[in-house]
């Protein structure tokens, strides 16, 4: 009998000890929350999905867009994808170094990135990171992807949110 009771407190110690643990993470988390750290939104429409990266998020952006962040909502995003399929219905493609229509034919199929950074007017800028295959890059949903060539399956553009015009498209070359 005395075993018995021996293993039952042990049991409820060892049950306090599991749901006190499980209580400070949990108090952990929410003051994290409570410090001003943002969450990377996982944005998904029937057009288009991306991740909309936070102000605070370091790893693996770019270090041009330094300490002038800003994270870019929703409406932003919606606002950029609508003119991006009406700029690149009539942007006079001979103008983009390495343009080619798999982009317009294939835009729906790109999963992008969103950054919002300020300009050195003092602009907002929303720069979309176009990824045509995740599947070699398994943590564009959390870090920034920068890819050296690969052609048009890379790209990016910049939405100058304030003028609401599109500026410094860049599409990879191939090696």
């Amino acid at each position: 009998m005395k075993q018995h009771i021996a293993i039952f407190k042990f049991i409820v110690f060892g049950l306090l000890i599991f749901v006190k643990g499980g209580l400070y993470s949990q108090e952990k988390s929410t003051s994290a929350k409570m410090q001003g750290l943002e969450l990377i939104d996982y944005y998904e429409t029937k057009n288009y999905n991306g991740v909309i990266f936070p102000a605070n998020l370091e790893k693996g952006t770019p270090v041009l867009f330094g300490q002038n962040r800003f994270t870019p909502t929703r409406f932003n995003v919606d606002t950029a994808e609508i003119g991006l399929v009406q700029w690149i219905n009539n942007v006079d493609k001979s103008t983009i170094p390495n343009y080619n229509e798999f982009i317009k034919k294939k835009l729906n199929k790109y999963s992008r990135q969103y950054i919002g950074y300020l300009d050195s007017n003092n602009e907002r800028i929303l720069l979309i990171n176009f990824i045509y295959s995740t599947d070699s890059h398994k943590k564009w949903r959390y870090e920034y992807i920068e890819v050296l060539d690969g052609g048009f399956y890379y790209w990016y553009i910049e939405f100058n949110l304030t003028k609401r015009e599109f500026q410094n498209i860049k599409i990879n070359g191939d090696a």
